[in-house]
Parts: structure tokens; sequence; C-alpha cells
């Protein structure tokens, strides 16, 4: 049950980052030269959120927040 649940969890978390991306691989496409040059503004950026949402998710995000408190 609980291997299921990560499962869903999983899905569900590559769902949102697929959709959010979206928008800035659709800008790369674009032939407008300052759409092309917001979306790499935009990469590093979402880059960041995904790492920072990847960590979230799996649990290292709270386990170095609990290791810079705790000591």
């Amino acid at each position: 049950m609980v291997q299921r649940a990560f499962g869903i969890i999983a899905g569900v978390s590559g769902l949102i980052i697929a959709i959010l991306w979206v928008p800035i691989a659709i800008g790369y496409f674009s032939k407008d030269m300052d759409r092309k040059a917001d979306a790499k503004e935009r990469t590093k950026d979402a880059l960041i959120g995904t790492v920072i949402f990847v960590m979230a998710v799996s649990g290292v995000l709270y386990a170095v927040v609990h290791y810079i408190v705790a000591g």
C-alpha cells in the first residue's frame, strides 16, 4: 500500500514538473528573440525550483534542515 502511494506521488510530481516546464520549452522554439532570451532566464529559476521540489518530495530537504537545526 505504501509503495503504491509513493508511486502515485512520484507520478503526480512528475506531471506537475512537466506542466510547469512547458511554457519555458515553448519559449525556446519561438521565433521572437526576446521570448527566447526570456526562456533562457526562466530556465535557471525553473531548474532551481525543480531541484527544491524534488528534494522536498524525497525528504532530503527535511533531513538537511533537521541536521542544521538539531546539529
